[in-house]
């Protein structure tokens, strides 16, 4: 018998490919994609082919039985590693856990994601590798009939987050509050002390082309704000001084979920629409 998530060491790189396989081939949510991946590890690891594999992880259920919270976030940061700057399973992991120790001690997800965009910039610009072979691609939107699992069904590290961006939320827009007054006179675009802060909003327009024109106020000022369809992101877009931005994504015929969220996992999403695209 091979290792398994009930052995203290784990193959975290084999399980990434599980679990990037799941989420592009299956296009399930993350606790499904979790379960599938899981069913996989685990039947390979016992001897089983990648074929007869590939047909367990296909028939696991919604969520992941015996794995344990440190390894689905170490996998999931690993894929967003991967699939944002085109790392191979080792620089995605090793991504992974840099990211996840910055959150740890600075709990702030912007400066754990900063730290791993700063780190990689600074591998390309001394030359070392960072690009694997195209092997792996963003993971397909999921079926509008997903949704995101319900906050009691969340992984632990991820209920946590929950709370924790969203003490981030409340203190940006609080400090934006208090910066206005400061920057109202030097633009006069900027928050104005005597207004009341205005609470995030989303504005989706269609196009005759099939992109969603997405326009975001009230946002807290100098932010990234992920722009998620159906739970993935499809674009990253940073707020101006006001809390606003605007952005155009493309958007496939039927019902879609959009969301904007200061997270790239969509735990935090101040605003969110549903759109359906008609043929």
């Amino acid at each position: 018998m091979g290792a398994s998530f009930d052995d203290v060491v784990r193959d975290h790189e084999r399980y990434l490919g599980w679990f990037a396989w799941a989420q592009a081939a299956l296009g399930r949510d993350l606790d499904a994609s979790h379960a599938a991946a899981e069913a996989g590890y685990e039947a390979e690891a016992g001897g089983a082919t990648r074929s007869v594999a590939e047909v367990a992880a296909r028939g696991a259920g919604t969520k992941p039985v015996a794995l344990d919270p440190a390894s689905i976030a170490l996998a999931e940061w690993a894929y967003w590693a991967q699939t944002r700057f085109g790392t191979s399973p080792a620089d995605g992991l090793r991504a992974a856990r840099q990211g996840l120790a910055v959150l740890d001690s600075s709990h702030n997800l912007d400066t754990a994601i900063a730290s791993v965009e700063t780190d990689m910039a600074a591998r390309r610009s001394t030359g070392r590798p960072v690009v694997a072979p195209s092997s792996i691609a963003p993971s397909p939107a999921p079926s509008p009939a997903l949704s995101s699992p319900p906050q009691a069904a969340m992984p632990l590290w991820r209920r946590t987050w929950v709370i924790v961006a969203g003490a981030i939320l409340v203190t940006a827009i609080f400090t934006a509050a208090i910066t206005a007054g400061v920057m109202s006179s030097s633009s006069s675009n900027s928050y104005s002390p005597d207004k009341p802060v205005t609470p995030p909003a989303m504005v989706v327009a269609q196009t005759a082309d099939g992109n969603a024109n997405i326009t975001l106020t009230g946002f807290p000022p100098d932010t990234n704000v992920y722009v998620l369809v159906d739970n993935v992101v499809v674009e990253t877009i940073r707020t101006d001084q006001s809390g606003s931005a605007q952005t155009s994504v493309p958007l496939a015929y039927g019902g879609h979920q959009i969301g904007a969220c200061l997270d790239f996992q969509g735990v935090s999403c101040p605003a969110t629409d549903f759109e359906t695209r008609n043929p």
